[in-house]
């Protein structure tokens, strides 16, 4: 599942830069959509980019071939001690919108959110706009969707160099 070669320094800090400043692209759509079906397809991706983010700084590179859109084995990849993990692992439920409602039912029906799914949505969306916040201070990335500058920092997090509540 993971791909032997390794990134250069160089290559890694824009690629985290660009995942972090897609998935807030993604967070920004999901606010525009808000109640819209496409909001929880946004909301997965958004944290499908954070999640390679946080990977690529600990230089794993998962083949998304194998893996598809699984947020679960995605996240399980992230070290223990990534103080973002478990706050990530929490928005895992949202894997199932990948894919679900870009397509009609195999009987040709629209896939709709009810009250309850379109709430915890709401409520991942906010929680993952956060989330890319303080981990693209951590990275010292400009979230601005137009820069093209690296992150500044390649460090992953971790429990003993990252304060968690900043």
């Amino acid at each position: 599942m993971m791909n032997a070669s390794s990134s250069s320094s160089d290559r890694t800090n824009y690629i985290i830069a660009s995942n972090l400043r897609h998935a807030m692209e993604d967070i920004d759509a999901a606010l525009r959509l808000e109640g819209n079906i496409y909001t929880a397809t946004h909301a997965q991706q958004a944290a499908e980019k954070i999640g390679r983010a946080l990977l690529t700084a600990e230089n794993k590179h998962l083949n998304t071939r194998e893996i598809g859109h699984r947020l679960d084995v995605q996240i399980g990849h992230i070290a223990d001690e990534n103080p973002f993990k478990d706050r990530l692992r929490v928005h895992s439920y949202l894997e199932a919108f990948a894919t679900t409602f870009r397509y009609p039912t195999p009987a040709g029906r629209m896939n709709r959110l009810d009250e309850k799914t379109a709430a915890k949505v709401k409520a991942s969306v906010a929680e993952l706009h956060t989330l890319i916040s303080e981990i693209a201070a951590h990275f010292e990335v400009d979230l601005d969707f137009e820069s093209d500058a690296p992150a500044g920092n390649i460090e992953p997090p971790t429990t003993s160099s990252h304060k968690l509540g900043k």
